[in-house]
């Protein structure tokens, strides 16, 4: 059994950087590929779906209470988390990669019209439904499963909060939902990794994953790797969704905002509302230990770097692109 601050623990969390990171969805082949699918598309999605997604880059990081404030709106509903660890939207993301400039080939999918082809004779062992078909089958799985679920309570707007997806999840879902709305949520990686790693005993299982069975979140390594991934995915090069990116920070400091967060999303919120109960609380408030910061710092330099955090704990006041 492993304990949380013995020199054993400290070897065994050391020992993770030999382990290859885990792959995510790559947002620049998922642009290409989604690029290369709306080239097929024969008419653009018109609706007026405005969906809210919260996309938090860790576990604690204050989503929960972000969903909250934006709760004080009863026209939006923000599902929380909803079957996460399956990892249905990084799935789907990851998949949609294997579309690029030679696969598939024009010719697997259906042409417009269909009279005068017979297919008795035509090739058809690879024979696709058109792309609109395609990205209408994608978006109405997501708009009933969280959309129409809402509105049947009363809430015509809607959206999640997630704390594990990035930039490529968002390009996706904004291909399906052009008017949705993003907030990235931010905090300090030394925060966010002593509330979650003081939650449990010494020796527990986390239980935790970043999808499951195979993206485990215990300890400060892969914790970090998924921080750092999830804040740099938003830098990147090329056009990103339309988002908004806070940190928790400054969303507590009492100087926010919150007038901007009711312009960007088109709401009306009531911050005092959500603030007056709290809970979550972390049971144990023990401080990192050094090599545990020495860690997270190693693995998550360039997304501290690009957010002002800074590795005394603290953070640069600067805006946030």
């Amino acid at each position: 059994m492993r304990h949380r601050f013995s020199s054993v623990d400290c070897l065994w969390q050391w020992l993770q950087l030999a382990r290859p990171a885990p792959c995510s969805p790559n947002p620049l082949l998922l642009s290409t590929a989604l690029s290369l699918l709306d080239a097929r598309c024969s008419k653009p999605v018109e609706d007026q779906e405005k969906p809210v997604f919260v996309f938090a880059t860790s576990w604690r990081s204050g989503s929960t209470l972000l969903q909250r404030i934006l709760a004080t709106d009863d026209s939006l509903l923000l599902w929380g988390e909803p079957l996460g660890r399956m990892g249905l939207l990084q799935l789907i993301s990851s998949s949609l990669c294997a579309i690029s400039s030679q696969w598939p080939p024009a010719g697997h999918w259906c042409p417009p019209q269909l009279e005068g082809l017979d297919l008795t004779s035509e090739w058809t062992a690879n024979f696709y439904p058109e792309v609109d078909d395609f990205r209408i089958a994608l978006r109405q799985f997501v708009l009933r499963w969280l959309g129409e679920s809402a509105a049947a309570h009363g809430r015509p707007r809607w959206g999640l909060k997630e704390v594990r997806l990035g930039r490529a999840e968002a390009q996706l879902l904004s291909w399906l939902f052009p008017q949705a709305k993003f907030l990235v949520l931010l905090r300090h990686p030394f925060d966010t990794y002593r509330s979650v790693s003081r939650i449990f005993p010494p020796g527990q299982s986390w239980n935790m994953y970043s999808r499951w069975p195979d993206v485990p979140m215990e300890g400060a390594v892969p914790f970090a790797r998924h921080w750092n991934s999830l804040t740099t995915s938003w830098l990147l090069p090329g056009t990103a969704p339309a988002h908004m990116k806070l940190r928790y920070e400054d969303l507590i400091s009492g100087q926010f905002d919150i007038g901007k967060l009711e312009q960007f999303l088109e709401l009306r919120l009531a911050p005092q509302r959500a603030t007056k109960h709290k809970s979550g609380a972390t049971p144990d408030y023990s401080p990192l230990k050094p090599w545990e910061k020495l860690l997270i710092q190693h693995v998550a330099a360039e997304g501290m770097r690009a957010s002002g955090y800074l590795t005394d704990g603290t953070c640069l006041e600067m805006p946030l692109a």
